[in-house]
């Protein structure tokens, strides 16, 4: 996974990649799943902060695995900076599909898991 940088206007700067939780990147894509296009550019201001490493903004709490309340606060603190929905969408796209990524790859690990339990059940 890559360094990710994201030009926050007003605010700076902001780096780091992504999250280390597998939980986390489940947290997301799920929330994603099932979202309307408010909370597609709240999880895409939230990918922005829990991938920054950073002080420029909140850190995501990790330990409540609510990717759409912290977003709403990202996201509300980006506008207030000056960053149009856009950009948010723009900046927070690369996180959310490398999250997302790093989640297919988890459920590849499960399905070829179970695979290989099925062929060796078989071969019994």
């Amino acid at each position: 996974m890559s360094r990710l940088h994201f030009d926050l206007g007003k605010l700076g700067t902001a780096q780091g990649s992504i999250p280390t939780s597998l939980a986390t990147c489940w947290a997301f894509l799920s929330a994603f799943r099932n979202s309307n296009d408010a909370q597609k550019l709240y999880l895409n201001a939230a990918a922005i902060g829990a991938c920054n490493q950073t002080d420029k903004l909140p850190r995501y709490p990790y330990e409540k695995g609510d990717p759409l309340s912290y977003g709403f606060q990202i996201a509300d603190l980006l506008m207030e900076s000056g960053i149009t929905p856009a950009r948010i969408i723009e900046l927070g796209d690369p996180a959310l599909a490398q999250m997302f990524e790093r989640s297919m790859g988890m459920f590849q690990a499960e399905v070829t898991e179970k695979e290989n339990f099925s062929s060796q059940s078989e071969a019994d």
